[in-house]
């Protein structure tokens, strides 16, 4: 049986494994962009190819899990492969917690202190952003995480370009009336 758009996901739960092929060709590229944007810092291209495959086999095991009332099949995947990144990660951090303190680089006050603010606006970022309702999270996170044209997303959702501009100037009005009370909360 030809498996395609209409009956992948029919074909993943009965364990056909053409499906997992038609998975690798249609959404491969977009799991490795995923994974790669959380591991990217650690320089280790193994553990990116590594953390991508283990997320194929998560789809492939957890099939059953997946709910179209609640998501489209990329959504799913997508959360997939974030957060089996975000393990990776959690996993790599651990390990270089033994480093040797000869190795370490140290960095002036006033860089850790840089970094640590635009570290905690980064996750109040992404927090807000988080909270966002679909499509408009979808929408936001293909525009400005994944670098992804209006006109692909506009036809990925079957929405007008201008709806697409317009939702996304909702979002950045939003994002910049949340960070301005978050910046007045830390003062």
């Amino acid at each position: 049986m030809k498996v395609d758009e209409t009956n992948f996901i029919n074909e993943l739960k009965k364990k056909n494994p053409k499906s997992m092929e038609f998975i690798v060709d249609m959404y491969g590229n977009l799991i490795y962009k995923i994974v790669y944007s959380v591991l990217y810092r650690d320089n280790d291209i193994n553990s990116v190819e590594e953390c991508t495959n283990d997320v194929f086999m998560k789809i492939w095991e957890n099939i059953e899990c997946f709910d179209d009332t609640k998501g489209t099949f990329k959504t799913w995947i997508m959360a997939i492969s974030k957060f089996k990144a975000i393990d990776y990660k959690r996993k790599i951090m651990k390990h270089s917690d033994n480093a040797d303190i000869d190795d370490l680089h140290l960095a002036s006050n006033e860089n850790i202190e840089n970094n640590f603010i635009l570290k905690e606006r980064r996750d109040e970022i992404l927090s807000i952003i988080d909270r966002m309702k679909e499509p408009d999270k979808y929408i936001f996170l293909q525009r400005y995480f994944f670098n992804e044209d209006i006109d692909t997303i506009a036809g990925s959702l079957n929405l007008t370009k201008a709806a697409i501009e317009n939702r996304l100037s909702r979002g950045r009005k939003v994002l910049r009336e949340k960070l301005i009370n978050f910046k007045e909360r830390a003062i």
